[in-house]
């Protein structure tokens, strides 16, 4: 079974040598390796290029460089297109991977009938618990139904990278990434997947190592108008779940697109800018596919169905509702951990 490691680089040239030596140096022999250069302003791919003329398996690594700079989800895209294997994996240039990862997804894919995508666990390095781990054991989950269960019980991570996927699985349901959105792809794609997968194996064992650095962009803070790329992603997400009956008939899907919401619309009020906050709030109030609320209050944990409160008052007075809430719940986060810090 060949694997195919697709690796979006830019700015990286500090990372990607431990990277890339850390995909060669793997005991899987079915590989090919794609490097997909962003336009990176830095020596990237002169690193790239070193590591590939003086390591043994250099060879399969092909270099493809995009025409300008276009973001992860293009990068990534790109590789998809030029793949050959059976199965793709997604690696980001600052991260590497134990010798022996691909090696474990593989032969979990292999003994579990090559199931539409196989996981595995992680270890952050920087900033431990920035991203939430795998909590599922070693298994097979079968059936749509369990395993968005999964995905919304946050059981598996919503990272692109660290999971092997069908590379048919893949292209069939067109599982792509969103052109033009470099923030929360990865959710977004994870929730495509989540969507339509049938069959998933769970290996959980550390296959994967994140390093998180001060100028990573899983960790800064992006410029506001990164922000409406979030919101982009809640409207393409609605247009998914409006246009298919059985989604819109799923608590676990309102639940979901709900939370989802609230823990964007915390995020953006670390910014200052309250036109923003009014404008994103409008967009989330209207992407609402529920209106009946007998219906939140059956679907809802009561701490939702406050905050679904919002839709049932006047535009200005549920913004401030809304934003009032999410306000509390920041301020009482910073007191816990002053508290915390200061014992």
């Amino acid at each position: 079974m060949k694997a195919s490691i697709i690796i979006p680089v830019y700015n990286v040239a500090d990372y990607i040598e431990r990277c890339l030596l850390s995909v060669l140096n793997q005991t899987w022999e079915e590989l090919e390796v794609i490097v997909v250069n962003d336009c990176s302003p830095d020596n990237t791919m002169e690193v790239v290029d070193r590591v590939i003329h003086s390591h043994l398996r250099g060879g399969i690594i092909t270099c493809l460089t995009l025409a300008s700079n276009q973001g992860v989800s293009v990068a990534r895209n790109t590789g998809i297109y030029h793949a050959t294997g059976d199965y793709i994996y997604f690696l980001d240039g600052d991260d590497y991977l134990p010798f022996d990862s691909i090696a474990t997804l593989s032969k979990a894919a292999i003994h579990d009938g090559f199931p539409d995508f196989v996981v595995g666990n992680h270890e952050t390095v920087g900033y431990h618990n920035w991203i939430l781990p795998l909590s599922l054991p070693t298994c097979v989950i079968e059936g749509n139904e369990s395993i968005f269960a999964a995905f919304v019980n946050d059981a598996w991570p919503i990272t692109a990278c660290n999971r092997l996927v069908n590379r048919s699985f893949f292209q069939s349901n067109n599982l792509f990434f969103p052109k033009g959105i470099s923030r929360s792809e990865d959710e977004y794609q994870s929730f495509l997947i989540a969507c339509v997968a049938q069959r998933m194996s769970v290996v959980n064992k550390i296959t994967y190592y994140y390093v998180m650095r001060d100028s990573s962009v899983t960790h800064t803070y992006a410029p506001i108008e990164k922000l409406w790329h979030q919101v982009e992603v809640i409207k393409r997400m609605y247009e998914i779940i409006v246009t298919n009956d059985s989604f819109k008939s799923n608590p676990l899907m309102f639940l979901y697109f709900e939370r989802l919401k609230g823990r964007y619309y915390y995020g953006f009020l670390h910014y200052l800018d309250r036109h923003f906050h009014y404008r994103s709030y409008k967009v989330y109030r209207k992407k609402t596919y529920v209106t009946s609320f007998r219906t939140m209050v059956r679907w809802l944990p009561l701490k939702l169905i406050v905050v679904a409160v919002h839709y049932y008052l006047p535009l200005h007075v549920g913004y401030c509702y809304y934003k009032g809430l999410f306000w509390c719940k920041k301020q009482l986060i910073t007191i816990k951990n002053r508290i915390s810090h200061e014992k």
